[in-house]
Order: structure tokens, then sequence, then C-alpha cells
């Protein structure tokens, strides 16, 4: 009995060993698997692209899991980012303030008719064509001049002099960094945030606000 008692310690005591060496050759394979280098913080598993370093405004985080910094310049990267979130900031305002309002010369009903009828009239009153005519020529007038600037290094991205308020500060102080970091959050959360109104408003016929007084389920009418 206690030759069996014996040989059965063995074979326990010889399966642990085994178990220990596969989870260590589970952990070390884990490990070979990691990034070469270092870890972009918000994707461990990812390697940190080289041109980030969390400078940025808004603690980047070092995310860039495509590597699109790998390919353009950062600055005009930033410089689009922040181009895109000031709009979807006046996009997200304006979806909501028409709930409360629209201009006289425009009597729609406040469903989402409106978008088509208000489409129909700027085009064919040639508004929206004077509308992207003046955007276009204030890209090239000054937009295209202050990108080449960013990308050589001699102005700051999404900077063209506009604080009438001073909210900024002076530049480069601690509150400077945090409102260009502020600007920076709520443009990304609004371009999220019209995204979402955008397809609720095709998906349940209702617009933002009515959808929180009055919400129905997709499918019921």
């Amino acid at each position: 009995m206690a030759f069996v008692n014996v040989g059965f310690a063995r074979v326990h005591a010889s399966r642990g060993v085994s178990r220990a060496s596969s989870a260590c050759a589970c952990r070390r394979s884990l490990r070979m698997q990691g990034p070469s280098g270092p870890a972009m913080p918000s994707m461990p598993f990812l390697q940190r692209p080289k041109n980030l370093d969390g400078s940025l405004p808004g603690g980047d985080g070092c995310f860039d899991p495509l590597g699109f910094t790998n390919v353009f310049p950062v600055p005009w990267l930033l410089e689009g980012e922040i181009k895109n979130g000031r709009v979807a900031m006046l996009a997200v305002l304006g979806v909501i303030a028409q709930e409360f309002g629209t201009l006289d010369f425009y009597h729609a009903s406040t469903n989402l008719q409106l978008s088509r009828e208000l489409h129909d009239q700027f085009v064919k009153n040639g508004a929206l064509q004077q509308i992207l005519l003046f955007t276009s020529m204030w890209e090239i007038v000054v937009g295209i001049p202050a990108l080449a600037e960013s990308v050589q290094g001699n102005r700051e991205p999404g900077w063209y002099g506009f604080d009438p308020m001073k909210l900024g500060g002076e530049r480069g102080s601690e509150q400077w960094k945090r409102m260009c970091a502020g600007e920076l959050r709520n443009g990304r959360l609004a371009m999220i945030a019209f995204g979402g109104f955008f397809h609720a408003q095709l998906l349940t016929k209702q617009p933002i606000i009515q959808q929180l007084l009055h919400f129905k389920p997709l499918g019921t009418s």
C-alpha cells in the first residue's frame, strides 16, 4: 500500500511539474506575441506608434492602431481632426436648435421632411453652391497656407488667432493646454454624437429631443 501511495504521489508531482512548465510556456508565448517596442497605453497588445509620445493636446494616449501617423505628418492629421471636431460641434448644435425654431423663410414641419425641403430650397436657389464656393475659397486662401506652416513646425495646428474672449489665456500656459485639450475632446465627442444623431433619426423618424421626451421602440408607430 505504501508503494502504491508513493507511486500516486510521483504521478501527481510529475503532472504538477508538467502543468507548471506548460503554464510557463504559455506565458512565454504570450510575451513573444506582444509588441517588440514600447506598448500603446490604450491598447497594450500593440506597439506604440513611433511618432506619438503622448505630448499632443488631450493626452492622445498614443492611440493609432492603423498607423496613420507613420505615413502622414502628425500636424496635418491633428489639423484635420480639430477642423472636423469644430464642424461636428456646430452640427450637433444645429441639429438640436432646429427643433425649437427655424428661420422665417423656412416653414417645414419639425420632422425629417425638413431636410428634404431645405435641401431643395438650397439647391434651387443656389445657396448651397455659394456656401461650397465660399468654404473652398477660404480653405485655399487661409487653410492650405496655415496647414503648410503647421507641417513645417511654424504654427500650432488649429490656431488661427481667434480668441476674442481670451479664454485660452497665455499661449503655452497650463490654461492654454487645458483649453486645447478640452476643445479636442469635445470635438471627438461631437463627431461620435452627430453620427448617433443621424442614425437615430434615420431609424426612429423622430428628432433628437422628441426621442427623449416621447421614446418609442423601433418597429412601433
